[in-house]
């Protein structure tokens, strides 16, 4: 039996209207500061257990997700890091690394958050 929470959040509707282009999207129309950006290899945009200010919107390139040492993904195109990171921690949960040139729009970590909580359903990208 499928509940009317279900069929108001099913896999569909979720990547239709909660997905990354979805939010990029939002973020852009809205008032929120924002930076496009090219980072080199080897740069780390994001420190394992230090607070990061910054998401990034990941267009192009590579970055590798290390937690303790030791790697746990790799992410590219069409992926947002940094969102998950300050939600009840002290701290990232882990330390991003760029392996490949990455271009990304970048946006400060609080307004989006305040954007997030402001939505009715912003509660779902994170």
């Amino acid at each position: 039996m499928q509940t009317p929470f279900m069929e108001l959040y099913s896999k569909e509707v979720i990547e239709a209207n909660f997905s990354y282009d979805a939010l990029l999207k939002t973020l852009l129309h809205s008032a929120i500061r924002y930076s496009e950006e090219i980072v080199s290899k080897r740069m780390t945009l994001i420190d394992e257990h230090i607070s990061s200010k910054h998401v990034y919107f990941i267009k192009s390139g590579i970055v590798m997700l290390q937690r303790n040492g030791s790697v746990t993904q790799f992410v590219g195109s069409k992926k947002i890091i940094g969102l998950d990171n300050n939600l009840l921690l002290d701290g990232s949960r882990y330390t991003a690394e760029v392996i490949q040139t990455v271009e990304a729009y970048v946006f400060d970590y609080e307004e989006v958050l305040q954007t997030l909580i402001g939505m009715q359903e912003g509660w779902i990208f994170l």
